[in-house]
């Protein structure tokens, strides 16, 4: 019997029964089954391939982060070598450029036409 509270039967309802859950999804039989098998192993190949990608860009993003610091150190050894404590744009042209030319002389080259050579979309580090 319920007590009497003086409380709208509906306020009471709120904070008492819990609506019934959802009955578990049985596990479907023979070719259902199957089926999950079969599309659990086309994911988990998803999953390999995107794994394998990403694994191939963070060397792609690493090796490019060691060439842009080693054209920065270029550039450095340059203005060093012709001692540039002041901003000269003419000379200060010419220390890019022979960085450049040294940078693209050395690994970039190397970088490029190895990672690249047989791409689609090949970048330019120009």
């Amino acid at each position: 019997m319920m007590e009497h509270t003086g409380k709208a039967p509906a306020a009471c309802e709120r904070g008492g029964a819990r609506p019934a859950k959802a009955a578990p999804k049985r596990v479907p039989r023979n070719g259902s089954l199957l089926q999950w098998k079969k599309e659990c192993r086309q994911l988990q190949g998803q999953v390999a391939q995107l794994e394998e990608r990403l694994k191939r860009q963070s060397a792609d993003s690493y090796g490019l982060q060691v060439l842009y610091d080693q054209l920065v150190n270029e550039i450095k050894h340059h203005r060093d070598m012709l001692q540039l404590d002041s901003f000269d744009a003419d000379k200060s042209s010419l220390v890019y450029t022979q960085a450049w030319r040294r940078f693209m002389a050395g690994d970039a080259l190397d970088y490029q036409t190895h990672r690249h050579t047989n791409s689609r979309s090949r970048p330019s580090l120009l």
